[in-house]
């Protein structure tokens, strides 16, 4: 008895479904081509570690497309890490680095370095006092 009730609420609600997901009723849709096939582009988890020589009020890393990656406020001198993804095109990553180092007036330096899971690690660094705003460009020979 249960076999026969399963069976026809089965038959019940298969009516619907076909009428919902048939194909003459899906909507047509464009999708656009990207410039860049899924060969050109890896996305890999990993980690951005900063050195500071002196503390800095703030401090904003993006991709250059604008992506933001971390953002941190009142950072001391030292090291800290923050856990990102990253977005490698043609085995390369370009990082806006925005820092404020407020009223300090003699020149420092801010180390980036950019660790991706698998790959050798490499670092940059900015030089320069007050406000910093300056593109950081890595490269990596994937193939």
């Amino acid at each position: 008895m249960a076999t026969i009730v399963v069976c026809a609420g089965i038959t019940m609600i298969s009516v619907p479904l076909r009428r919902l997901t048939s194909e003459k009723n899906l909507p047509k849709i464009s999708v656009a081509q990207s410039s860049f096939d899924d060969e050109h582009i890896h996305e890999i988890p990993g980690i951005l570690r900063i050195k500071l020589l002196a503390p800095l009020e703030s401090l904003r890393i993006s991709t250059s497309d604008g992506e933001l990656l971390w953002e941190a406020e009142n950072l001391m001198v030292g090291e800290e890490e923050a856990d990102v993804q990253l977005l490698l095109l043609d085995d390369a990553l370009e990082l806006r680095v925005e820092a404020d180092f407020g009223d300090e007036s003699h020149e420092t330096a801010l180390f980036l370095t950019v660790l991706p899971d698998g790959i050798e690690e490499q670092t940059h660094y900015l030089i320069g006092s007050g406000s910093l705003d300056e593109i950081l460009h890595y490269e990596w020979d994937l193939h």
